[in-house]
This record gives C-alpha cells, structure tokens and sequence, in this order.
C-alpha cells in the first residue's frame, strides 16, 4: 500500500480537470466490503457530486444495521484511485433525519 503522499495518477490531466471513475470500479468495491451486517452503501463527497478531480478520493459510506457491527475507517488505493470508507448505523441515520437540523445542515 503506498503513502497518501505518494504520487499515484500518471495520467495528462491536471487536478483541477474532471475525473471519472471506470466502469465498475464501484461495483468492484462494494462487493469487496460486503458483508452480512451490511444493509446499504453511498457514494458520497465529490464523485457524488460530480466535482470530482484527479486529486479527489472515493468516499463510501456502508450502513451497518446497527452500531455494534461498525467498522473503523478504512483507506487504501484502488487501480491508483485513493479510497476512503466508513460506516454508518443505519438506526442512528434513520433517528437523526427525522430531526430538522440534522437532516439538512445549514439550513
């Protein structure tokens, strides 16, 4: 595994051009951290939004069914692609959109 540090992405484009992730990549990373305990996954940050660049991670959120089978944080690279993902309880996501404030930040 290689330090985030560590260029990674010899690719033409500078980092502020959009990057797309190839087909399948992210079917290829849900399969790899699938589980019983999972019941859900999300894209999320910047290739969610599509403002990803050749510097921007994969954020993925698995949602666990409840907060004893979270994991911890989990970082590596894949096909060259820095990947983070983390874990939800998809209890504690259901209680905390029912409330306002917590459903839509800065509003």
């Amino acid at each position: 595994m290689r330090a985030w540090g560590t260029p990674i992405r010899p690719r033409s484009a500078t980092p502020q051009h959009s990057f797309t992730l190839a087909a399948g990549f992210l079917d290829g990373m849900v399969a790899e951290a699938a589980g019983e305990d999972i019941v859900g996954t999300i894209l999320g940050g910047s290739h969610a939004r599509g403002t990803a660049t050749l510097l921007s991670d994969v954020d993925i959120a698995l949602f666990v069914r409840d907060e004893a089978a979270l994991r911890p944080p989990w970082y590596l690279y894949r096909d060259g692609v820095p990947v983070s993902i983390g874990s939800k309880a998809a209890e504690r996501v259901r209680a905390d959109i029912a409330i306002p404030p917590r459903a839509l930040p800065g509003e």
